[in-house]
């Protein structure tokens, strides 16, 4: 079977020197001639190439030669290539994987069962025929393609199997690329276990839409993608997943988000909501007018984040990349040195070490070939990547994107500082209006003034007892629906935060606005309008309101005032009054935490981190804040985006040569410089295009959780990729020495270096949890 394989070979090599002699006579005869009788032309012409000569020795000289030469025919150089790579394409083949596995385990029982040594080779040569010749044209195909420049993990394996079944170990050999194909098609599994959560993401749009004419058009027309336009009407069956972003405007149905931010629970949508791209419709059918398309959906920034973090590599892959090929050389010398020397040096050194030759299962040779197939760095290559893909894999389930890859989970790990910018992340980022309160009257305000104008606001007085917020009678729930809607009538219209806070808070309670007959607004004060109460001509009521700031409502500048707004801004709120046909109404109004806010920052503290927030308001705002998330962080009020980016410089200096780096998450345009110039970036949410760019780090789900949890995802991933490189690293070292020393035979030292191979994939695989 060995001369029949070589003779194919020499076949091969035969009719590529003929045609790049251009031999008429042969060429003319090449599939005319018998396969036996060309075998008994191969053999001179072999001995004739292989005799040195002035030509073979014209091109050992750096000079190179001077006579002319044929170009090489490229029409058989692309069969040959074209051959190779269909061979090589089954090298991950799981039937030819299992198929080769049973011979192998067929050759193994007939040994025991000491039948014919024939069947026994026929065995094994069908394994190394599945699984050998494959691996031998793909690492062909790689020194072909690179020139010879590429000497890798897959052409070492390649070279150690080819002379095991030369030198007769036949087992050997087949063990080797038995259990390398399995190996193979074990790792492309888990690689693409690992990757499927991060793949899943980029395949979740449709390719087709159904446009409808108008809300009333009962037909509609399927067409690409492609071919969606802002504006166009959209009808989302139930099940279906929504093509492009887009705002409902007909049907209300539950959506789920799950697969884009890993929110299991469905939401809600009526006309008006925003809907993404992505996301698929649970219930009910709906129409929603497209507001976004191609690459500025939803849908489509997540995936181009996906795509941004699996092109990152981590640093230790880059590492291998750079030292592989002196690696991959060292080894095969060092190979070739130990079949080499093994025996002179057992030879002198007689008295103190047995005898070695260089045949046989504890020669020389089978100890270079234990040492070169344990040498070869499979389970070192896959030991990282697969650990840092599967922890990807499970950020990116979780709604986390790790934009920079895995270079975000190596630099997360290292973090002691986390910092925050306050507005958007620590709070909703939106106004709601907490309290609504009775005011006196203007003119009781200036009576109270002069009746206590006497008396110190820090001692007991009546001023300080009117000026305090505790105070004043809040108003129940029924009055409070009335005051609201007066107040969301007034600022109808408007697009200030305070006005979507009111117009909020009116359609939370339910309650009918009235009618504004007239309405002013005045620029940086307030507005104020006629109001009209009742639909019935018989009860219509008519009033004038003004809503707006305390020093425009009430003009006095009491003292009493000014207590009661500096009261409330300490808290960090802000203040509007509400004035009907005289009657005060003092509207209270703050940034709300998020729920998740201060058991983020325990959990942060706890672990061993330093935590700071920076905000844009001032001292007493900020301290509110402190004191609602528990106390010991530092605060950084009044922060504009300049100071915000000078305090992270500032402590990322400190922090140098440490080996830690800074953490800091933000929201908005204000916070990307900050953000950039942290050692990781994370941008809570893709409202900002901006702070996504400068970011390494996305939350497309807004939960602070997720912050605590990426930090510990990427401590347990740097853990798991030191054990997979320990791993990797002791059976190597181990298994190279047994095999020098001979304590190990060659079938042995193969499992323990495909086993490796498998047990860091498997190590790795468990990011996949959580």
């Amino acid at each position: 079977m060995k001369s029949c394989f070589i003779s194919s070979s020499q076949f091969l090599f035969h009719t590529s020197s003929v045609n790049n002699r251009r031999s008429p006579r042969l060429r003319s005869t090449k599939f005319s001639i018998p396969l036996r009788v060309r075998r008994l032309e191969v053999a001179p012409v072999l001995v004739r190439r292989q005799t040195p000569s002035c030509h073979s020795s014209c091109h050992s000289s750096h000079l190179g030669c001077a006579h002319h030469h044929e170009p090489h025919d490229p029409q058989l150089n692309n069969r040959l290539i074209s051959l190779l790579t269909k061979v090589a394409d089954t090298q991950t083949s799981t039937k030819a994987a299992s198929v080769s596995a049973i011979l192998l385990a067929s050759a193994a029982a007939f040994h025991v069962a000491a039948l014919s040594s024939v069947l026994i080779r026929v065995a094994l040569t069908g394994c190394f025929a599945l699984t050998g010749l494959p691996a031998l044209a793909d690492s062909s195909l790689r020194i072909i393609r690179s020139r010879g420049r590429t000497v890798d993990v897959n052409v070492l394996m390649s070279l150690a199997a080819a002379v095991c079944f030369f030198t007769g170990a036949l087992f050997e050999g087949a063990l080797l690329t038995t259990l390398y194909a399995v190996s193979h098609v074990a790792e492309d599994w888990m690689s693409g276990r690992a990757r499927r959560e991060l793949d899943s993401l980029r395949h979740q749009a449709p390719s087709v839409a159904l446009r409808v004419e108008s809300l009333t058009a009962s037909e509609t027309e399927e067409l690409p993608v492609e071919k969606v336009i802002v504006g166009d009407f959209l009808l989302v069956k139930t099940g279906q997943v929504l093509p492009c972003d887009g705002q409902v405007v007909h049907g209300s149905a539950f959506v789920s988000m799950q697969h884009l931010t890993g929110e299991p629970t469905p939401r809600q949508v009526e006309p008006g909501d925003d809907v993404p791209a992505g996301c698929r419709t649970e219930d009910a059918p709906i129409v929603v007018r497209v507001t976004r398309v191609g690459a500025e959906s939803y849908l489509a920034r997540i995936a181009r984040l996906v795509t941004a973090a699996q092109e990152n590599r981590p640093h230790v892959t880059k590492f291998f990349d750079r030292f592989g090929q002196i690696y991959t050389r060292t080894v095969l010398s060092i190979s070739f040195l130990i079949a080499l020397t093994l025996p002179i040096i057992s030879a002198l050194f007689k008295s103190v070490m047995p005898s070695i030759q260089y045949a046989g299962r504890s020669g020389s040779v089978a100890r270079a070939l234990g040492f070169l197939v344990v040498a070869s760095p499979c389970a070192l290559l896959i030991g990282a990547p697969i650990a840092y893909v599967a922890a990807l894999s499970a950020c990116a389930r979780r709604g986390v994107l790790a934009k920079s890859g895995a270079k975000s989970l190596e630099a997360a790990s290292r973090v002691s500082h986390v910092v925050f910018d306050k507005t958007g992340t620590l709070t909703t980022g939106k106004l709601t209006l907490s309290s609504v309160a009775v005011l006196p009257k203007e003119n009781e305000f200036v009576s109270v003034a002069r009746k206590t104008s006497s008396q110190p606001f820090n001692g007991t007085g009546q001023a300080q007892e009117v000026g305090r917020l505790d105070r004043l009678v809040e108003l129940d729930k029924e009055n409070m629906s009335r005051i609201v809607s007066v107040a969301a009538a007034l600022e109808r219209g408007a697009v200030h935060p305070i006005a979507a806070a009111l117009q909020s808070r009116a359609k939370q309670l339910g309650s009918p606005l009235p009618d504004i007959l007239e309405s002013k607004t005045i620029a940086g004060q307030g507005v104020e309008g006629v109001l009209r109460f009742g639909k019935d001509d018989e009860k219509i009521g008519k009033a004038l309101g003004r809503l707006g700031r305390p020093s425009y409502i009430i003009p006095s500048n009491s003292s009493v005032l000014r207590n009661i707004i500096h009261d409330a801004t300490s808290r960090g709120e802000i203040v509007s009054i509400l004035d009907i046909d005289g009657d005060m109404y003092l509207l209270r109004l703050k940034d709300e935490m998020r729920p998740a806010s201060k058991r983020l920052v325990q959990q942060l503290k706890n672990d061993g981190l330093s935590v700071s927030i920076l905000t844009g308001d001032h001292a007493g705002a900020a301290h509110a804040v402190c004191n609602s998330v528990g106390g010991d962080v530092k605060i950084v009020a009044n922060a504009s985006p300049e100071a915000k980016l000078e305090y992270v410089r500032d402590l990322e200096q400190s922090l140098e040569g440490k080996n830690t780096g800074v953490l800091m998450v933000g929201d908005g345009v204000n916070d990307a410089a900050a953000l950039a110039s942290s050692l990781v970036g994370v941008a809570c949410g893709l409202t900002s295009a901006t702070a996504v760019h400068a970011a390494d780090v996305v939350l497309v789900r807004e939960e602070l959780s997720n912050i605590e949890w990426f930090i510990r995802k990427s401590r347990k991933t740097e853990r798991v990729v030191r054990e997979n490189l320990a791993i990797a690293l002791a059976l190597m070292v181990l298994s190279a020495v047994a095999c020098v020393a001979g304590s190990i035979p060659l079938w042995l030292a193969v499992t323990m270096h495909e086993g490796g191979t498998v047990l860091v994939g498997i190590n790795g695989l468990r990011l996949l949890r959580g």
